[in-house]
């Protein structure tokens, strides 16, 4: 998928983290509504997310990498935790972390049966 500068420029946070999420997991066919919900819980989460996915979405808009792998290895420190913040719930299913030795956890589920892994 070529990265256009509409990435960075997405009118909706909602657009911009799946445009962004489809250029990072190199999938088109990222379902929209969880897309919603992962952007909701990552910015609940983190309030600092939105304006790190805007730092990302400009930095991915103006890099020539259009493989996921190449994409990542061309980003800071801060825009890699950001992007792998963006990546592993797609592949999980799930955001936070969960616990294995508490009744409850930060480890909202997404989705089971439409997780990437």
């Amino acid at each position: 998928m070529p990265i256009t500068g509409s990435l960075a420029t997405a009118a909706e946070p909602e657009n911009r983290f799946h445009r962004v999420s489809q250029a990072l997991t190199g999938r088109q066919q990222l379902d929209p509504t969880i897309s919603q919900r992962l952007y909701a819980l990552l910015t609940r989460q983190n309030p600092l997310f939105p304006q790190r996915l805007a730092q990302l979405a400009e930095h991915l808009s103006r890099s020539e990498a259009r493989a996921p792998e190449a994409l990542l290895a061309s980003l800071s420190e801060e825009e890699v935790n950001t992007a792998l913040a963006i990546i592993t719930p797609w592949y999980l299913g799930y955001t936070g972390n969960p616990a294995t030795t508490r009744a409850t956890d930060d480890a909202p589920f997404v989705s089971f049966l439409s997780a990437l892994m």
